[in-house]
């Protein structure tokens, strides 16, 4: 049965009845599912999955989810501050030089993103205080469904450094 459950599969959980969710990660006889109800990621018995039909959904080769992003930019100080970085890197230069996102190319900082998010990059990690967190925090939320996935899959495969 685990060969037909790899990620982005959608599948029944069989012990609940009208359950469904999509596999993140496959991990021997268990995989992780995202409920399609709730949002949450949780662990099942391999043999309590069935698989559906229809087109596989995206998800990350590391298995994480929006929720574990979430999760991480909502406890770690020190993740919001590589991801407001990471973000910052990720602009054209002119956009960096300008504070402002000049280019249509779906990475780095919105536009409604670009002036904070520079401000708070050009930061030293001892000047952020509870309202530059907040305001990270404000403005990842936003990422975490796409550009944040491989920081982060780095970030828990490395912790602390």
């Amino acid at each position: 049965m685990t060969a037909t459950l790899t990620p982005g599969r959608h599948v029944t959980i069989l012990t609940a009845p009208d359950t469904r969710g999509i596999v993140l990660r496959v991990d021997g006889e268990r995989a992780r599912v995202l409920e399609a109800a709730s949002e949450v990621p949780s662990w099942f018995p391999c043999a309590d999955l069935q698989g559906r039909r229809g087109r596989p959904a995206i998800v990350h080769n590391s298995g994480l989810c929006r929720f574990d992003l979430t999760y991480l930019v909502n406890t770690d100080d020190s993740f919001c501050q590589e991801a407001i970085r990471f973000l910052f890197g990720r602009q054209t230069d002119d956009e960096q030089g300008s504070a402002c996102t000049r280019h249509d190319n779906d990475i780095g900082f919105r536009a409604d993103h670009a002036r904070k998010g520079t401000i708070l990059a050009a930061l030293a990690p001892d000047a952020w205080s509870g309202m530059e967190y907040e305001n990270a925090r404000s403005i990842l939320h936003r990422y975490t469904g796409t550009q944040l996935f491989d920081l982060a899959a780095e970030w828990l495969e490395n912790p602390g450094e």
